[in-house]
């Protein structure tokens, strides 16, 4: 029994020990991060270049990678190279809106006067 009080009394100083040093390190590195942050925004404090990306470093705000693309399939053909990829998204959307249009009916019903009996029916997949 008296091996085991011994046991569990070097336990707990072992265990206040831990947590003094663990307190003493978590202060010392708050107080160094401290110090390194203030001497950079210092040394910086003319150029705002330098200190937003400090600031997006800190906050984790990494930039994007562009990713490129190396072919796409359009009107069912494969299609690589950078000015031919353009050409092609260039092709799609100039001519979008007019398919679109070209896919669209609307009928109204021309022979009622009221405007609370017109009918307007826009269907992009008409009968």
């Amino acid at each position: 029994k008296q091996w085991y009080q011994r046991r569990v009394r070097a336990s707990q100083d072992n265990k206040n020990k831990y947590t003094k040093m663990k307190k003493f390190c978590a202060k010392h590195i708050r107080l160094a991060k401290r110090k390194y942050y203030n001497v950079y925004f210092e040394r910086y404090n003319s150029d705002s270049k330098k200190q937003w990306q400090m600031i997006n470093q800190l906050l984790n705000r990494n930039k994007k990678s562009k990713t490129k693309i190396g072919k796409i399939i359009h009107n069912g053909n494969s299609i690589s190279g950078n000015s031919n990829i353009a050409e092609a998204f260039n092709d799609y959307f100039t001519n979008i809106a007019q398919k679109l249009k070209d896919k669209i009916t609307c009928s109204i019903n021309p022979k009622s006067s009221a405007p609370s009996e017109n009918t307007y029916t826009p269907t992009m997949f008409p009968d």
